[in-house]
């Protein structure tokens, strides 16, 4: 099979090319901050685990999951401030929980966190003041065995409805997803596949 050959313009144009790539490709390499840490555990609790964090609307706080074991369980809601480095407990343990809260997510006007927990023995889904004032219990789901791991949640954009995975029939491969209207409680699905698991909305 012969070999083509290209004119000789286009060759010269092909490589340089490459070179500005490549060169392109060093300037960024060179010029990549190094990350900077923003979330740890607080100095007279060294023992806390924090994880699943989430970053307010106006970037100002990071809402997270923070555990007393390195297993992650019996998790609740903190609030840390980006700029002062001070932190908050938002939610509560509970003496049911396996998990606890975990997957915060901020509302779009930065004034309430969406989590799920296995709190009271089910999975649900819940929603928190960022002032710790009221913790409204919204829906239960149907979860897989992996329980609450399966259940995360996340806001329209609006942030009248609540998007989330809901396990359908026997089959524990079977998610699809649904919206909850916070305004009157309405459900309604979103997908509907027969053949395949929609989850994790976010």
């Amino acid at each position: 099979m012969p070999v083509p050959s290209y004119p000789a313009a286009f060759r010269w144009t092909f490589a340089l090319w490459m070179v500005l790539s490549l060169m392109a490709s060093w300037q960024d390499q060179a010029t990549a901050q190094e990350p900077v840490l923003e979330l740890s555990a607080p100095s007279d609790q060294p023992e806390l685990s924090m994880h699943h964090p989430d970053i307010s609307p106006d970037g100002q706080y990071i809402a997270a999951s923070v555990s007393v074991t390195a297993s992650l369980e019996q998790s609740t809601i903190w609030i840390f401030d980006r700029k002062t480095g001070k932190q908050r407990q938002l939610t509560a343990p509970d003496t049911t929980m396996i998990w606890g809260d975990v997957c915060a997510r901020w509302s779009p006007d930065g004034k309430s966190i969406l989590f799920v927990s296995d709190r009271n023995g089910t999975p649900g889904v819940y929603l928190v003041d960022i002032n710790g004032a009221s913790l409204r219990h919204l829906f239960d789901v149907e979860a897989a065995s992996g329980g609450i791991w399966y259940a995360q949640a996340d806001w329209s954009p609006d942030g009248e409805r609540i998007i989330y995975p809901n396990l359908i029939g026997d089959d524990e491969n079977q998610f699809n997803l649904f919206t909850y209207h916070l305004t009157n409680g309405a459900v309604e699905q979103v997908t509907e596949e027969d053949n395949a698991s929609i989850a994790f909305p976010s």
